[in-house]
């Protein structure tokens, strides 16, 4: 829908409160089942560890959106757990939850290559189910071309594009600049990131040819004008291409994860006992549909 610049200001203020005061219950909560902090490169890192250990199986390793953490995805790992389940690992990037701020580079590289050294530093082998929300989803896709023999297959959750900045200044000039706006409320560890993510991903130019799933979001977000929904659309369509899947689309809003956690933790499933059609260097081509 288009904002309105006569009410603009208060869904600026809403939205502000959701992304701070959620982020901050979200990533600072101290009661997470299966959390510890952990050492890796010298910093403490807020790590999430649930699920039985099963030799030789996938782990499946979340990756949180812009602002959040390990807790951002609690209700998916308690629906993985209501049935037996390989082991999880959800994790904080740096300055977010109880883990340590990094003076290092933020690019979707640099924090493949953190939580790389991360795994390995929890003793947390391969092969991994990477889950990515948003932004997140960047990340993801980032680790599986930088490390696709140890990548068993991808699930992103509405995903951001690459590019999806680059596009929003050309298509979507509006919410580029309320996004914009928004920043200035962010804290360092989200500036950092959100700064780094307008750059482009060397390292998707080869993107990772093993099994995907892409969950997109049917609901609009209420601040989106008509022109980034549509945009938003295509992009995921062509993310979808450059994997070879149709997107499923679901009846929720873009924290799919937190709306509807079975439809991701279905998607999870899938790829832990995948069939035929999503065996390595397959991708969910059968399982497209909207709905």
């Amino acid at each position: 829908m288009r904002i309105d610049p006569a009410i603009g200001l208060h869904r600026i203020v809403g939205v502000l409160c959701v992304v701070v005061l959620g982020a901050m219950a979200l990533t600072g909560c101290q009661s997470l089942s299966g959390k510890h902090v952990a050492q890796s490169e010298g910093r403490r890192v807020e790590v999430v560890r649930r699920g039985a250990v099963q030799p030789g199986a996938p782990t499946v390793v979340f990756e949180a959106g812009l602002g959040f953490g390990a807790g951002h995805w609690d209700k998916v790992m308690n629906a993985l757990e209501q049935a037996p389940t390989a082991p999880m690992f959800a994790y904080s990037r740096p300055g977010y939850g109880d883990s340590q701020p990094a003076g290092s580079a933020s690019d979707p590289a640099s924090i493949a290559r953190r939580l790389h050294a991360l795994l390995a530093a929890e003793s947390v082998p391969p092969p991994y189910v990477l889950v990515g929300h948003s932004l997140g989803g960047v990340y993801v896709q980032t680790f599986a071309a930088l490390y696709p023999n140890e990548v068993a297959g991808l699930v992103l959750v509405d995903p951001t594009h690459p590019r999806q900045w680059h596009a929003m200044n050309e298509r979507a000039p509006r919410d580029a600049k309320l996004v914009s706006a928004l920043s200035v409320a962010f804290s360092p560890a989200m500036k950092r990131e959100f700064e780094a993510s307008k750059e482009k991903v060397a390292a998707l130019a080869e993107p990772y040819r093993g099994p995907v799933i892409l969950l997109a979001a049917k609901r609009p977000d209420a601040i989106s004008s008509a022109e980034f929904t549509t945009l938003r659309r295509e992009l995921l369509e062509d993310m979808g291409h450059t994997y070879g899947v149709s997107p499923r689309w679901i009846d929720a809003s873009h924290n799919i994860h937190r709306d509807d956690p079975s439809a991701v933790a279905s998607a999870i499933r899938a790829l832990l006992a995948p069939p035929a059609s999503l065996a390595p260097g397959h991708a969910d081509r059968d399982h497209g549909g909207r709905g």
